[in-house]
């Protein structure tokens, strides 16, 4: 009586311990809760592997950033900005970008991405030739965002820090000109946009052209020595 009593406790846990094991593994699992291996944090993942991101870097041969710089994506109407620091970023499924025409630079018109391997490419903008005999400068420049106006402003001083005072400026290749006041200050507004400019006096003989980037919504403040 004991022996079969004894058997048919077997058959109980045994019927049960087989149904834990199907619950078990019916149960959805808490992969939340699972512990990830080194190995598998360090593995990346699919879309990881395909995609990149490209970052292009535009600088003029004075080696500063050229904020502003418009990059279009051809055959579509993705258009993008360089950041303040000359930066802009695009996947790596974006196959070629166009840029406009800056003046004064000599510029690629288009550029290719399976024409490079690295992540980060560099665009330096080469300044045209100016006249003969003449100097062409880059001034150093404060940038600070404006709301929707773009200006160029400044103030003008000799070699001895002496105030350049009613003397008129000219941009090359433009209407544009302006004037210092008798505390050697100027100020112009520009159009809004991504923009090179020379400027240079034509009652000094100092031969020497300033060219300045602009961009949206900025001012350009530059201090120039003649």
């Amino acid at each position: 009586m004991k022996k079969a009593l004894y058997i048919i406790f077997l058959c109980i846990l045994s019927v049960n311990l087989v149904g834990c094991i199907k619950n078990d593994a019916e149960r959805p699992v808490d992969i939340s809760q699972r512990q990830v291996s080194d190995e598998e944090v360090n593995q990346p993942g699919q879309d990881e592997r395909e995609m990149r991101t490209i970052t292009i870097s535009v600088k003029n041969t004075a080696g500063m950033p050229v904020p502003g710089v418009r990059f279009s994506v051809p055959k579509t109407n993705i258009i993008q900005e360089a950041a303040i620091n000359g930066d802009i970023k695009f996947w790596s499924e974006v196959k070629e970008v166009s840029i406009p025409k800056i003046p004064f630079y000599k510029m690629p018109s288009v550029i290719n991405f399976d024409d490079y391997e690295q992540n980060e490419i560099e665009v330096v903008l080469k300044p045209e030739e100016v006249k003969a005999g003449f100097q062409l400068i880059f001034p150093e420049v404060k940038r600070q965002h404006n709301g929707s106006m773009t200006t160029i402003e400044g103030k003008v001083v000799d070699e001895n820090d002496n105030l350049i005072d009613n003397e008129k400026i000219n941009f090359d290749d433009s209407s544009l000109n302006a004037k210092t006041d008798d505390q050697g200050n100027f100020k112009v507004e520009v159009p809004a946009e991504s923009m090179s400019y020379r400027i240079y006096f034509p009652n000094l003989d100092n031969k020497k052209y300033y060219q300045i980037d602009t961009f949206k919504n900025s001012i350009s403040i530059i201090d120039i020595e003649i």
